[in-house]
């Protein structure tokens, strides 16, 4: 999978717009939108945006599932470390969400988080199967 870049300007409106696209099988589709939505996306999310950004170019963000339905998130941080996320966004594993999103306040979410949100909506994490016993041994060892 290649990921590119190209920049389209609107000779009416005089924007800039920059396009991410990626490569499948010889077919490209744009996958995220434009300066405007990155400055939104900045705006909103501030500190953990790009970090977030950096775990999704590195391919960081795995979707794990079993038979039974059950779905949890790993995601590799800066640091190399793997840290477990529930689907919903209300937990991750990392000192980070515990301080400066539940002790703080501070933060809507951790970069982690973030990291899939955005990965989600631009289908970049990876799958992986795993059993309803290795995922109850995952989901309990959480911290």
């Amino acid at each position: 999978m290649l990921i590119s870049k190209f920049i389209v300007y609107d000779s009416k409106s005089h924007d800039k717009k920059v396009f991410l696209t990626q490569k499948r099988r010889s077919s490209e589709f744009p996958l995220y939108a434009c300066l405007y939505s990155v400055d939104r996306l900045n705006f909103v999310f501030q500190a953990p945006l790009l970090p977030a950004l950096d775990i999704i170019d590195n391919r960081n963000v795995m979707t794990i599932s079993c038979p039974s339905g059950r779905k949890v998130y790993q995601v590799i941080g800066t640091s190399g470390t793997p840290y477990i996320c529930l689907p919903s966004g209300s937990y991750c594993s990392c000192p980070a969400y515990r301080y400066s999103v539940l002790l703080k306040d501070d933060h809507l979410m951790c970069k982690h988080v973030l990291a899939i949100k955005l990965a989600e909506a631009m289908d970049l994490s990876k799958s992986q199967q795993v059993t309803d016993l290795e995922m109850t041994n995952l989901i309990k060892n959480l911290e």
